[in-house]
């Protein structure tokens, strides 16, 4: 194809022999095979990717049979300003936000499987999908992100589903943010709120202050996820060097959780038999390394999307990786608490423990930083996506029940965007897909294989809990009845005069988002730091947890990454995966996808204030005794995070790369600091036992008993830490030169996130203080303490902080493009499109999101983790379902960016991811608690696609 590129066609996505070939079948299907007009339309939104591209492509490649997205409350394109950083900082302050909450994935399994999870999640489920995401962002940049892909490929249904799914994970999330970081003001600034009626004001202030960037624009909420990423990222890397100059025992990077422990000589010892909680391993991992998709949802925001996607997305996962991997194995070789110990908010008492207050202030400094940035990300996501009002409504539900059910729809996303991401490159293979994963259809499916089967895992593991399972569904039936209702538009009422539905038509040169933007927005809202990742080794163990670390990325994260990618170049469209899944299955399944995706981001960042809350209470004494008081830190937080979003894309975008940078600076010297003290090499390689026994005379944790592998735990969070590529496609419209941009930050951001992960894991692990077996979400900063001190403690808790700022802005700003998106495509109410005059951000999307985040404030993490991860499984399945769909459907519109093969190599890419996303939604329905949660969320979404459907019948072909 090179060969027929010329100075003309400087993408080479629109050659002469393809318009030949275009224009050939074109005639034949008008004399063959005749048909109503509207047989003919598709819902494919394609954005020109910079001002060069639009005079070089050749109008027949332009005026393709595809639907585009709405011109209405659009803005010329010379008003995109998120570029590479922004996009990136935005995604990672989404997903990731920094390393707090990534010590269960050690803790869960152990550092020698929790280590090599960090980095073979992101490579084998993380890297397929985002590439997939960045194929569909560069194709479709607009506001909406992967609902514009959904709704292309597999109708209005499934676009409004998936935007809902995405909206109500992301109100979850997000609403749990105010209140972590109320809870870091009570740990460690000893602000005590005794009154609950307080503490939710408290939030709501926080919620209403983190929402404000959204309001003043894409760049201002950009530039504030770039400037927190940096304050996040760098404690975490004086975290690391501090932590490895502190090592103590090596061998703790190789151990696996057993059921006991002992103490032996000052050391633990894993006693009994392995102890491996896959479950919590799995759900961590897909939650730290969610989110990746949201960088679609203000695709209309990131300029020339084909240079930028690629380049963010690929940023954001490198970020996300390193957040994680970097600092906990310096984490765990100090063993300072030991690795055993760790829980989600553990790396302030490790950076306390390393370099006594002085690390720690920094720790929990970067803490805040990353809850700021989950909230504004969350909020500015939704926003674009949909989101606000929710969240403050659920600013009292608790992290561990909002966690289950925010994967479930986070992981639904990923599905459908997978599944609209085969579907488009049948349906619309002549569309421009600047980054195009190679191959055809069914090398696309191959790459959707094992991250569909994590997403399954996830799905299912939600479900194992009753009550999960039927809140669950709740949240289901809405988006379910909306996506019925709108799943028969016709689209020729939509687009008189031309055969699809156009996008917003604005010029590609105002998209201003970069790959550093696209990496660190996507960075941040899969991943967002290394912090809760520690559950994927105390779940099962070193021995599995870090190669798990590794090969979940490889084998299942992967191949969907891949898939985003292509689909994300594509369909380069605000909405991101919605756009796939409409082209791909209809309105219907659009919606659905979309209102899933939307679900799990607002859970996921509701719990970032709350994150943020409690590094403040443990950290800096800030303790709140009122409810209340609480409760209005959260929403000051989570409204605080919010500016950035709406000043603009610009805005979010930088911050996220400030942030990132922060982030990950504390986790890097943990790390070198880490393995510095690092005591015991042999932990690396033990599994997770029953018992955990310490032994007297070695000192040591010995693992004794029959094994104990937590896979439930380990899945989701793999899952968990590692979803979220698909985000970078929900700010397509934002993305400058997608065909660029998408495949290098699809790629950067699975780097990024597997090495946050597996860097610092086996130095956390080494050190063994704590031991692995005690590893919790927030071990990190316990490890840091033990390892450098206060000094140490004080910049990984500063690092998660950071983390958190970054996750939450992420999540606002993609999930809030993500519902613009929608609206554009009408998937959602024409107002949820609307754009502030000022700083051009969706203002109405951004309230929204961020209203539903303000109210799952007060959620639990651990309740919200498994309808997380279930939502986004669904999401991630209909993805991998739409990219197969797509290639049969459309198989002519330009993929810059393509998996190889056909749509056989597509389904066989797909097998595995559509196992693990199987599993991850069948787990939360265990749960009765998680299924009733999902179930609730779930009606509204099918309520709304049934009635929009009917209200709206020029939505359906």
């Amino acid at each position: 194809m090179n060969s027929f590129r010329g100075k003309d066609d400087p993408l080479g996505v629109g050659g002469g022999h393809r318009r030949l070939t275009w224009a050939l079948e074109s005639v034949y299907n008008c004399i063959c095979c005749p048909a109503p007009l509207s047989s003919f339309v598709h819902y494919v939104p394609v954005m020109v990717h910079s001002s060069s591209d639009l005079e070089a492509m050749d109008p027949a490649v332009l005026e393709a049979p595809y639907r585009k997205s709405s011109l209405l409350h659009r803005r010329p394109v010379h008003h995109r300003v998120m570029g590479t950083v922004s996009i990136a900082a935005v995604t990672y302050f989404f997903g990731c936000g920094g390393p707090l909450g990534s010590e269960p994935i050690i803790s869960s399994t152990g550092p020698a499987i929790g280590l090599p999870a960090m980095v073979l999640y992101p490579l084998l489920v993380t890297g397929p999908y985002a590439y997939i995401v960045v194929e569909l962002c560069c194709a479709f940049p607009e506001d909406g992100g992967f609902a514009i892909w959904v709704l292309n490929a597999f109708g209005p249904f499934w676009g409004f589903q998936v935007g809902y799914w995405s909206w109500m994970a992301g109100i979850f999330n997000t609403a749990l943010l105010p209140g972590f970081l109320l809870q870091i003001f009570n740990d460690y600034y000893d602000v005590s709120i005794d009154s609950g009626v307080t503490s939710f004001c408290v939030k709501v202030v926080f919620a209403l202050a983190f929402t404000l960037p959204s309001i003043l624009g894409a760049k201002v909420t950009s530039r504030s996820c770039v400037v927190l990423l940096v304050c996040v990222l760098v404690p975490v890397v004086i975290f690391t060097a501090w932590a490895y100059s502190r090592a103590r025992d090596y061998e703790d990077l190789i151990e696996i959780r057993h059921e006991g422990i002992e103490e032996y000589n000052g050391d633990n010892l894993q006693v009994g038999e392995t102890a491996i909680d896959w479950a919590l391993l799995l759900n961590t991992l897909f939650w730290k390394y969610d989110g990746i998709n949201i960088a679609s949802v203000f695709g209309g925001e990131v300029a020339n999307p084909a240079g930028v996607y690629s380049r963010a997305v690929a940023l954001t996962v490198v970020l996300t990786v390193l957040t994680y991997l970097v600092p906990m194995p310096a984490a765990i070789i100090v063993d300072d608490p030991n690795w055993t110990f760790f829980t989600r908010d553990s790396y302030p008492a490790i950076a306390e423990s390393i370099g006594g207050p002085v690390l720690k202030a920094l720790f929990v400094f970067s803490s805040c930083c990353s809850v700021v940035g989950l909230f504004i990300s969350g909020i500015f996501c939704e926003a674009f996506q949909l989101a606000a009002l929710f969240t403050i409504a659920l600013l009292e539900v608790d992290f561990d029940d909002l966690l289950p059910m925010t994967n479930v729809f986070a992981s639904a996303v990923q599905l459908l965007i997978m599944l609209a991401a085969i579907s488009l490159r049948k349906q619309l293979p002549y569309i421009p897909r600047p980054t195009k994963v190679p191959g055809g259809k069914s090398t696309i499916a191959a790459f959707a294989l094992l991250p569909t089967v994590m997403l399954c895992y996830i799905v299912v593991d939600a479900f194992s809990s009753i009550t999960s399972a039927l809140i669950i569904l709740g949240f289901l039936v809405p988006g379910l009845a909306y996506g019925l209702d709108i799943d028969s538009v016709d689209t020729a009422v939509l687009d008189g005069d031309v055969p699809y539905r156009k996008s917003d038509g604005l010029p590609v040169h105002h998209r201003i988002m970069g790959i550093t933007c696209v990496v660190a927005v996507t960075y941040f809202f899969g991943c967002g730091g290394p912090l809760g990742s520690e559950p994927i080794i105390s779940s099962a163990g070193p021995a599995i947890g870090l190669p798990a670390i590794l090969l979940y990325p490889l084998v299942v994260l992967g191949p969907y990454a891949f898939i985003v990618a292509e689909l994300c170049c594509a369909f380069p469209e605000d909405g991101g995966f919605t756009v796939w899944v409409l082209n791909a299955f209809g309105p219907f399944w659009a919606f659905q996808v979309g209102y899933w995706s939307w679900v799990a981001g607002v859970f996921e960042t509701a719990l970032l204030p709350g994150f943020l809350l409690e590094i403040l209470r443990e950290y800096y004494g800030v303790s709140i005794s009122s409810g209340i008081v609480s409760y209005g830190a959260k929403v000051a937080m989570a409204l605080l995070f919010t500016i950035p979003c709406i000043v603009g894309t610009r805005v979010v975008s930088r911050m996220c790369v400030g942030l990132l940078v922060l982030v990950l600076l504390p986790v890097l010297v943990f790390t070198v600091w880490a393995y510095l003290h690092a005591r015991d090499f042999g932990d690396l390689f033990e599994l997770r036992h029953e018992f955990n026994v310490i032994d007297e005379d070695l000192g040591d944790d010995e693992q004794t008993g029959p094994l104990a592998i937590d896979w439930a735990l380990l899945f989701n969070t793999l899952f968990w830490a590692f979803d979220g590529i698909n985000m970078a496609s929900v700010f397509g419209g934002e993305v400058s030169n997608p065909a660029r941009v998408y495949p290098r930050a699809i790629a950067f951001t699975l780097l990024l996130t597997i090495l946050t992960y597996l860097i610092p894991m086996p130095a956390a692990i080494l050190v063994d203080d704590p031991n692995w077996t005690y590893f919790t979400r927030d071990s990190y900063p316990a490890l840091a303490d033990a390892i450098g001190g206060s000094v140490l403690k004080g910049f990984i808790v500063f690092s998660s902080c950071c983390s958190i700022t970054g996750l939450f802005v992420s999540a606002i700003f993609c999930k809030s493009f993500q519902l613009s998106g929608m609206g554009d495509a009408q998937l959602l109410p024409s107002c949820f499109a609307w754009r502030n005059r000022r700083f051009d951000s969706p203002h109405v999307s951004i309230g929204t999101t961020a209203l539903f985040t303000i109210a799952l404030l007060g959620a639990d993490f651990d309740v919200l983790l498994p309808m997380t991860n279930a939502f986004a499984g669904a999401v991630q399945l209909l993805i991998i379902l739409a990219a197969i769909k797509l290639r049969k459907l459309l198989p002519y519109i330009p993929r810059p960016v393509r998996v190889p093969g056909g749509e056989r190599t597509l389904v066989a890419l797909a097998v595995l991811p559509t196992l693990v996303l199987c599993y991850i939604v069948f787990d939360t329905f265990r749960s009765l608690t998680s299924t009733l949660i999902v179930l609730v969320f779930l009606l509204p979404g099918v309520v709304y696609a049934i009635y929009n459907g009917h209200r709206n019948p020029a939505l359906h072909n």
